[in-house]
């Protein structure tokens, strides 16, 4: 049986990592996933040769999200430290690394011919949805609860989801996560580019002004 992948192919794990190190053993880490690419490579390689497998790999869309729980993981250690600004170290690190990640994804198309990619600035989208103004609570009234999975079992739904951004203290509602999917289809440039989902998959080009690339964050002071 010949399989193609026509239809894409899905390595990702929910509570992976970049790191290995992140939910070691209980999750498939990206460098683990990044591995299982390479064997689907070869395997295409094999079956429909070279030529033919550079180019299907060459036009394909990679999504990847990931990096998330690294920083939880890190939140738990400053915790378990007793460190009181470990919240804080730890987002000072998240917008550094969103910040080296859009530059070197703008970088790359400088090496890679018809490379285009779709960054999300979900920190601030998130945050504008927190503070402007949003209730900081859901069903599990801020417990981390991984949806009833852990420790804590008892819980009580909410009567209007639409007016939480939190279903427990780590994940969103089900009307955040729509919302948050809207604004990838066809965000602002100050939100999700050099494109959005929309003018990636219609391979549309659009002219950016400094206003519109200015979501790269300068307050950033890191220290441990």
């Amino acid at each position: 049986m010949l399989i193609i992948y026509s239809n894409g192919i899905n390595f990702a794990s929910g509570g992976a990592g970049v790191l290995a190190e992140t939910n070691q053993g209980l999750v498939i880490d990206l460098p683990t996933q990044l591995r299982y690419f390479e064997e689907v490579r070869k395997s295409l390689a094999e079956k429909l040769g070279k030529k033919k497998a550079k180019e299907l790999i060459s036009e394909a869309i990679y999504f990847i999200s990931v990096g998330i729980n690294d920083y939880m993981a890190l939140i738990a250690l400053y915790l378990k430290a007793n460190k009181s600004d470990s919240f804080e170290a730890a987002f000072a690190l998240d917008l550094a690394h969103n910040n080296a990640l859009n530059n070197v994804l703008t970088s790359l198309k400088h090496f890679l011919e018809g490379f285009m990619h779709s960054n999300s600035n979900f920190y601030d989208w998130l945050l504008d949805r927190i503070d402007n103004p949003h209730k900081l609570c859901g069903p599990f009234g801020g417990i981390f609860t991984c949806g009833g999975t852990m420790k804590v079992r008892k819980y009580n739904l909410c009567d209007n989801v639409e007016e939480y951004v939190w279903w427990d203290s780590i994940h969103g509602t089900e009307k955040i996560n729509e919302q948050f999917s809207k604004a990838l289809w066809n965000g602002p440039p100050s939100f999700v580019g050099p494109y959005n989902l929309k003018n990636f998959f219609n391979n549309e080009m659009i002219k950016l002004t400094i206003a519109d690339v200015g979501y790269v964050r300068q307050d950033i002071s890191v220290s441990f």
